[in-house]
């Protein structure tokens, strides 16, 4: 990223952002650029990512890689130039991460599973309007009320109480 020009970037170790990373680079400054490896391992850790960057009050943004590449990968293939106007490019957090996740053709197990690996990012965020205003995009993509998003946020959230009986003691 430094030599794309990119001289405020830092590397986390592997894929694993803490909070205290965030918070470290909150001192620094207002908003985070995301920009994992493009597979789905990347993707994932770009997400798990997200409610430690809404914690700390940085603005959430991402730079998607093609699934085939890595940032040093695409810089050697495409040069700084093209590095960076991807990040130039980069767009919020959710939105990127509701249009990759939701697709028309869905069916209604993917939707399901859409929504509950959505649902988290999107309540994650501070209270305020734009919380609200994506859980409403999610919500009319997934078609699904915003009322059934947000009990599937609660209950997400909420202890798990289990159906079963108290285990017995084995016998010995």
């Amino acid at each position: 990223c430094h030599r794309a020009g990119a001289s405020c970037a830092v590397a986390a170790l592997g894929t694993a952002v803490t909070r205290e990373h965030a918070q470290l680079a909150a001192r620094f400054a207002k908003e985070a650029v995301l920009l994992f490896d493009g597979d789905a391992a990347g993707q994932s850790a770009c997400k798990k990512a997200m409610p430690h960057i809404f914690a700390s009050g940085l603005r959430a943004l991402v730079s998607p890689l093609p699934s085939t590449q890595d940032p040093d990968s695409f810089l050697k293939t495409h040069g700084p130039q093209a590095l960076a106007d991807l990040i130039s490019r980069a767009v919020p957090a959710i939105e990127h991460f509701i249009a990759t996740g939701v697709s028309p053709d869905m069916t209604i197990e993917q939707r399901a599973q859409a929504a509950q690996a959505l649902a988290p990012l999107v309540f994650a965020m501070p209270s305020g309007l734009e919380r609200d205003l994506y859980s409403a995009r999610l919500a009319e993509r997934l078609g699904i009320t915003t009322e059934k998003l947000v009990a599937l946020s609660r209950q997400k959230s909420a202890p798990r109480r289990s159906s079963q009986q108290e285990p017995r003691p084995s016998p010995q």
